[in-house]
C-alpha cells in the first residue's frame, strides 16, 4: 500500500471515529478506562496533560471569548446610546432655526461638537441656494453630485479624491475618512459630508442606521424653508 494511500485511509477512519464519538456522548462513561489513559499536548507548553485538563482549558477559551464578545456588545450599547442623545439634541437645535442660514450653522457646530466631526461640508442643488459656497462648482462636479445623491445609503471610508474636493474643497487632503449622506425630502436637496482626521473614524463597515437618521432629521430642517 502505497503512504499515500495509507494517509487517506488514516483520515477516513479519524472521521469515523470523529462521527461516532459524536454520536455516541457517553462513549467514555462505559469505558473510563479509556478517558483516564488518553493524554493530550498542552497548547502552550507542549507537556502532556490529561483530557480533562485540556477540557478545562478549551472552556476557559470559550468564557474568554465570551466576555470579550460581551463587553463589545456592552460597548456598542453604549455607543448607540450616545448617539441617540446626539441626535435628540440636534434635533431639538433644529427646532429653535428661522431661516436656512441658520439650519446650515447649527447643524455645523453641533455636528463637530457632539458627533466629534472634524469637518462639516453641505452642498445643495443649485436650484435651492444662490449662495455659491453652498453650490457644487462646475458641470464635472455637479455629475459626481448627482451620481452621489442617487446613492441608497450612505458612503462611508476613505473616499475618491474627487469626492473629497467636492465636498471638502481646501480641507481635502486633510480628510483622511469620511461620510457622504444624500438629502432628500419629496425631492433630492443635497449631500451632507463629514470627513475626519482619523482614517479609522468612518469606514465601510460601520452601521449606517444613525447616518441615515441623521440625514432624514437633516432633509426635514431643510425641506421646511422651501415650503
Amino acid at each position: 500500500m502505497s503512504s499515500r494511500q495509507q494517509a487517506l485511509d488514516d483520515d477516513l477512519s479519524e472521521a469515523k471515529i470523529v462521527d461516532y464519538l459524536r454520536d455516541h456522548p457517553g462513549f467514555f462513561d462505559r469505558h473510563p478506562q479509556l478517558l483516564a489513559a488518553m493524554k493530550l499536548s498542552h497548547i502552550d507548553s507542549g507537556q502532556a496533560i490529561s483530557l480533562i485538563e485540556r477540557q478545562v482549558s478549551i472552556l476557559r477559551d470559550q468564557n474568554r471569548n465570551l466576555e470579550n464578545k460581551l463587553k463589545d456588545l456592552i460597548q456598542i450599547a453604549r455607543d448607540n446610546e450616545q448617539l441617540s442623545t446626539q441626535l435628540h439634541l440636534l434635533a431639538a437645535e433644529l427646532l429653535k432655526v428661522r431661516s436656512l442660514s441658520e439650519v446650515i450653522a447649527v447643524t455645523e457646530d453641533q455636528l463637530r461638537e457632539l458627533f466629534g466631526t472634524d469637518f462639516v461640508e453641505l452642498r445643495l442643488l443649485p436650484s435651492l441656494t444662490d449662495d455659491p459656497t453652498l453650490q457644487v462648482d462646475g458641470a464635472e462636479q455637479q455629475q459626481l453630485f448627482e451620481e452621489l445623491l442617487e446613492q441608497d445609503k450612505p458612503l462611508c471610508g476613505r473616499l475618491q479624491a474627487q469626492q473629497l474636493s467636492l465636498l471638502f474643497q481646501g480641507n481635502a487632503q486633510e480628510v483622511r475618512s469620511a461620510a457622504i449622506i444624500g438629502l432628500k425630502a419629496a425631492e433630492p436637496l443635497g449631500l451632507l459630508g463629514l470627513g475626519s482626521r482619523n482614517v479609522h473614524r468612518f469606514n465601510p463597515s460601520m452601521g449606517h442606521i444613525f447616518l441615515q437618521q441623521l440625514a432624514d432629521l437633516l432633509s426635514g430642517a431643510i425641506a421646511a424653508h422651501f415650503n
